[in-house]
């Protein structure tokens, strides 16, 4: 293949318009563009060539000879889109709302925001559901997830893509000016992540904030599109999807908006970082709860292996794997965990945990633990344990045997001791996991449904196994109480 410069004039101008590459005046150099710093650079091309014919798409990679010396390989659709006044407009828009002031770093704290419409006009067109988790260093720290009652008709197309019904806006959907002063409040000004949010979920919010609250929505942005298509110029396709596929994130569950949030999080990682920021083994899958006392002793926690469930420990798991049974929730949603200790570096106490999955389930293998309470022998040779409830005031609920003393210390929370060898030992245990139980408060904050809506319409019930985790569901209220959006006879 040759250079374009060695080519008459007529085999330029097929090549350039086999290219997508202008015909007209093949006098006039073409462009180059790229970005540095968040600040986009410009090169003539003094010479270009093809390199490489992609099967079976037909599309081409180029070596383009820049006039500063440099070559570079880039695809042939990419080079094209540089040459149209709209990439030069998408630059200007980028400038704007992309931010130049965050350094030579990507933030790492951050709110992810992502919207679903009744359309894609923002003149005509409403948002339905608002979802925004703000992180922190790869780890979720609080979000928002609200239906939106704008008092628009969703097409058919739309509630078969997100599974979003009138019924259900007219059910659980919140005004919009609620709606705008609850994301307001949300984002407090924090920098915004999102996917081709500045061609489209800011026109949406923008609307929305003018309308409700006569302000402009002014957050600062990062649209990951424009950060895949600078990292990954020859990928035919920039799409969430597409990302999503090629960083083997499950994309299953996509298409409403805290689901889209979620997987735009983990591909953000990827784009900004090259990595998860928060990467969790199956070794150290849980957080202990800070609350606890004496919580700085304990480095991690760690599960347990079967060789090591023995006298008390053996009885215990007996103890949850029956509950678990009676209280219909799916096995390993009680379990009970050891904690590292930070100097000794070996399992110095035990806690009782309730498992509560990701909202977006299995994708990320960790699981969010709810501690019960910690057990730790009260010293090296002792039969004595030390059991210490998360929630103290329960001790009081409590039968406490004979056999059996409360201490309540002035510097640390009261605690139960007794003797490992008790017969009243898991009864004790066993009145503080059903207490927990029947006390549970969802991980989750309220959200509107999940991705798996038409499982639960066409059975009349929720469908997920893990019923702590369907706690916070709306729609599994509304159908508990006769209201299905979605059943198809």
């Amino acid at each position: 293949m040759a250079l374009a410069s060695n080519l008459s004039e007529n085999d330029r101008k097929e090549l350039n318009r086999s290219l997508g590459l202008p015909v007209k005046d093949l006098t006039k150099k073409l462009k180059y563009y790229s970005k540095n710093n968040y600040k986009w650079n410009e090169y003539l091309v003094d010479d270009y060539e093809i390199i490489e014919n992609l099967k079976p798409s037909g599309s081409n990679i180029l070596k383009i000879y820049l006039e500063n010396g440099l070559t570079i390989n880039i695809h042939a659709d990419y080079f094209s889109e540089m040459q149209k006044p709209s990439f030069l407009s998408s630059i200007e828009i980028e400038k704007e709302y992309l931010m130049e002031h965050i350094g030579e770093e990507f933030p790492k704290s951050y709110v992810v925001v992502d919207l679903e419409t009744s359309g894609k006009n923002h003149k005509k067109d409403k948002i339905i559901e608002i979802g925004a988790i703000r992180f922190d260093k790869g780890k979720e720290i609080d979000r928002l997830s609200v239906l939106v009652n704008s008092n628009v008709h969703i097409p058919d197309d739309i509630t078969n893509l997100t599974g979003i019904t009138n019924e259900m806006l007219n059910n659980d959907g919140i005004e919009p000016r609620d709606a705008a002063l609850q994301l307001r409040t949300f984002l407090e000004g924090s920098i915004v992540i999102g996917h081709n949010f500045k061609a489209f979920d800011k026109y949406f919010i923008n609307d929305l904030y003018e309308e409700c609250l006569k302000r402009p929505f002014n957050n600062e942005c990062i649209d990951t599109l424009y950060l895949a298509r600078e990292k990954y110029p020859i990928l035919q396709s920039h799409s969430l999807e597409e990302l999503a596929t090629m960083f083997q994130i499950d994309y299953s569950k996509a298409h409403r908006a805290v689901e889209d949030c979620m997987i735009n999080q983990l591909v953000y990682e990827y784009l900004a970082f090259g990595k998860l920021l928060n990467p969790i083994s199956k070794t150290n899958d849980s957080e202990y709860d800070e609350n606890m006392d004496d919580s700085d002793d304990i480095e991690q926690m760690v599960s347990l292996d079967e060789n090591e469930f023995v006298g008390w420990k053996k009885d215990l798991n007996n103890t949850m794997k029956s509950i678990i049974i009676k209280q219909g929730l799916p096995d390993d949603s009680i379990l009970l965990k050891g904690n590292l200790g930070r100097k000794e570096k070996k399992i110095t106490s035990y806690s009782i945990c309730i498992y509560e999955p990701e909202l977006i389930e299995d994708t990320r293998d960790s699981s969010r633990n709810t501690v019960v309470l910690r057990i730790a022998p009260t010293s090296v040779n002792s039969d004595y344990l030390k059991i210490e409830p998360k929630k103290s005031d329960i001790i009081n609920k409590l039968s406490i045997p004979s056999d059996a003393e409360v201490r309540r210390p002035q510097k640390s929370s009261s605690y139960i001791k007794i003797n490992s060898l008790s017969e009243n030992l898991q009864g004790i245990l066993e009145e503080c996991i059903y207490d927990a139980i029947d006390n549970y408060c969802s991980k989750e904050s309220k959200f509107a449904c999940c991705a798996r809506y038409k499982e639960c319409s066409q059975k009349g019930h929720c469908v997920h196994n893990n019923q702590l985790f369907s706690a916070a569901c709306a729609y599994k209220h509304n159908l508990e109480n006769g209201r299905n959006f979605f059943k198809k006879d």
